[in-house]
């Protein structure tokens, strides 16, 4: 993985440009090189991924807490499919090598007065709202346009707890031909390090992953679960001082301090257009995940862990998933 990148932030007007190549493994597995089966062939789903390419930044601050910025990103990935032959990842001749280039002017108008605390924000708005654009340079090129709303407020209640509230949404439209369009991808939580995936919907959407968009934290499910060219989510959370500090002191001394944690319903569907009612822009079914979780600073980064259900809201499943996962609360 290589990036390098320049902002100048001298003036009111920003400006900055960057570049990247990353060459790496994906694949629906938490591990290139897990066998799930004693059968080769039951885990052929490993792509060999080069992706590279730049992009151009200028931002404009109207205040201390509003500012436009104009981005110009371009991304070429090629993605060679592989198989497992003698213990070892050869290329996979039955399955075709993905080439794609995507370029993505977008133009976003950003809010932000939040304070932070010690593992999230804990007042203030932040909202942010994009219009994407990806033009049709050649007849193979996916090209669409999109608008994405994230909306998130935070209510700190008696100095000692957090309400916080995201309301989230997007469309997208295709321009030249329909399996261009961006999908959204909801499911899932920011991070996850034991990760669990949809196999089926990510091959299905593999080809659509450089110019998609995963949509989390929606808990209680894995990633790609819901698909969809527009998206709804609403999540709620309240989080609350609940462990004030915890000492090891045998093998090694360690302390913890000021673990937090949180009760939480997220809210929402992906859906493409033949699933919503016929006179509203809104889909016919409605999913979730309801759950707890603990969050602790340890200075490098902060861990999550988050205990969700999921639920149709007229069925609960009764194993609940279990989330570690990196970065501060949404």
């Amino acid at each position: 993985n290589f990036y390098l990148g320049y902002i100048n932030s001298q003036y009111r007007l920003d400006y900055g440009l960057g570049l990247f190549y990353d060459r790496y493994y994906t694949s629906e597995y938490k591990s290139v090189y897990e066998d799930r089966n004693t059968n080769e062939n039951d885990s052929s789903r490993i792509y060999h991924d080069t992706k590279a390419g730049g992009f151009v930044l200028i931002r404009y601050p109207f205040s201390l807490f509003t500012r436009v910025d104009l981005n110009l990103f371009y991304q070429h990935l090629k993605r060679v499919p592989k198989y497992r032959k003698n213990s070892k990842l050869a290329d996979d001749p039955a399955r075709s090598t993905i080439n794609l280039n995507i370029t993505l002017p977008s133009l976003s108008y950003v809010f932000d007065n939040i304070l932070w605390g010690i593992t999230g924000p804990i007042n203030g708005i932040r909202s942010m709202a994009t219009l994407l654009y990806s033009p049709p340079f050649t007849p193979e090129d996916a090209s669409f346009i999109s608008l994405d709303v994230d909306i998130r407020s935070y209510l700190h209640i008696n100095r000692k707890f957090v309400w916080a509230n995201r309301l989230a949404f997007g469309f997208s439209e295709p321009i030249n031909r329909d399996e261009s369009e961006r999908q959204y991808f909801l499911g899932g939580n920011e991070n996850w390090i034991f990760w669990d995936i949809n196999s089926e919907l990510y091959e299905k959407n593999l080809s659509k992953t450089i110019y998609s968009s995963h949509v989390v934290p929606f808990r209680g499910w894995d990633y790609y679960d819901i698909t969809g060219v527009r998206y709804a989510l609403l999540n709620t959370e309240f989080r609350f001082p609940f462990i004030q500090s915890i000492n090891l002191v045998w093998p090694f001394p360690v302390q913890l301090k000021y673990i937090t944690g949180a009760l939480f319903i997220d809210i929402g569907n992906a859906w493409n257009p033949e699933d919503q009612f016929d006179k509203f822009p809104l889909p016919r079914k409605i999913f979730g995940g309801i759950g707890l979780g603990m969050r602790a600073n340890l200075g490098i980064f902060i861990l999550r862990y988050d205990l969700a259900w999921k639920t149709d809201w007229h069925v609960y499943i009764k194993e609940p998933q279990s989330y570690f996962s990196l970065g501060a609360d949404f």
